[in-house]
């Protein structure tokens, strides 16, 4: 078993877990995200007592608005801890980050090297990042005073920007561990800046003012794409992406579906949303397509129908806020049925 993924729900349950299991490869993640952090201190030292359990935290996540005392009684109690879990922190100076706190972090050593998530919603503290030399999620919604905050990040493999920054996306090269970066507001010149990464094979990119897409084809590698931007966008530039397959389209208005996906001739997983009635009547076959997720008020039973005879290898198309109504998915199946055609889950939320 690995519950490396998933959230434990109590401490009674880790410890009833790890002492049914004790030879196991069971992991956990021990997450606090509202409440009273004096609480999640004592439950940490509790874990603490148990070597069954400290053993195999492989996260102890302290998320937002924690309210006090400081987050420096956390730090010390995870420095102090043999042998050390890695641990994250959510970094929210209106709700939880004192000056004593980032001193703390700044000043400890262990703590420093057990970091490995970090998200910073504001970056109003002076914190050493640099120093967090197996820190591997760093995730910041501004940086224009601190262009410098990846020096020293060796082994980052996930990057996410909550806003345009002024830091050079040419530096991403240096990092060979990084894996998936996510940019938000970031517009064509910005993304012109971008370098060859051939170690990325996740980019979610969220409101982004951009007309073009070829700078995609410095990413050869990659398998997850998210985009979210406006209409009116020059399909035409997108390069064929042979290596991806799952793709997320946030595009209000969307119908050049034929142009995109002949870009993508590999997808398994897709997910729409806003697009156009009659959208998939261009679609070319997409052989390995699998999973399908459709989110617009626009899309009807015959969209659904068209789908299907474009997706030979189709196993699953789930329905959000559409025309389709559960009559008209039960009709479909039975028709299909009838036809002795394959079966595809369809369901609607």
């Amino acid at each position: 078993m690995d519950f490396s993924q998933g959230k434990a729900r109590s401490v009674d349950e880790i410890i009833e877990i790890a002492n049914d299991h004790p030879h196991s490869n069971i992991r956990f993640d021990f997450v606090l995200e509202g409440g009273y952090l004096l609480h999640f201190c004592e439950k940490v030292e509790r874990l603490c007592e148990h070597p069954n359990v400290i053993n195999r935290l492989s996260l102890l996540y302290l998320g937002y608005r924690v309210t006090p005392p400081q987050a420096s009684e956390f730090i010390d109690i995870v420095a102090n801890v043999r042998p050390q879990p890695c641990f994250g922190f959510e970094i929210d100076p209106y709700y939880l980050w004192f000056p004593r706190d980032v001193q703390a972090l700044n000043e400890n050593t262990n703590a420093q090297k057990c970091l490995k998530e970090l998200c910073i919603l504001k970056f109003g503290v002076a914190l050493d990042i640099s120093k967090l030399v197996n820190l591997e999620t760093l995730n910041v919604s501004t940086v224009e005073n601190n262009p410098n905050i990846l020096s020293g990040l060796i082994n980052l493999r996930t990057l996410s920007f909550g806003q345009r920054t002024n830091i050079d996306l040419k530096t991403l090269v240096q990092y060979n561990k990084l894996k998936k970066i996510v940019l938000n507001e970031f517009n064509n010149q910005d993304l012109a800046e971008l370098p060859t990464l051939e170690n990325i094979t996740e980019l979610e990119e969220i409101f982004c003012n951009i007309s073009e897409f070829g700078w995609l084809s410095k990413l050869p590698n990659l398998k997850k794409l998210k985009l979210d931007y406006a209409q009116n966008q020059d399909h035409t530039t997108l390069p064929m992406l042979v290596k991806l397959r799952e793709l997320g389209l946030f595009v209000k208005g969307l119908s050049q579906l034929n142009v995109i996906f002949e870009r993508g001739p590999n997808l398994e997983d897709l997910s729409l949303f806003y697009c156009e009635s009659g959208a998939f009547d261009s679609l070319p076959n997409l052989e390995n397509l699998r999973k399908v997720y459709i989110d617009s008020q626009n899309v009807s039973i015959n969209d659904i129908k068209a789908l299907l005879s474009k997706g030979p290898s189709l196993q699953e198309i789930r329905l959000s806020r559409t025309q389709v109504t559960p009559a008209e998915i039960e009709a479909l199946q039975l028709e299909r049925k009838a036809q002795r055609l394959r079966e595809v889950a369809i369901v609607k939320h």
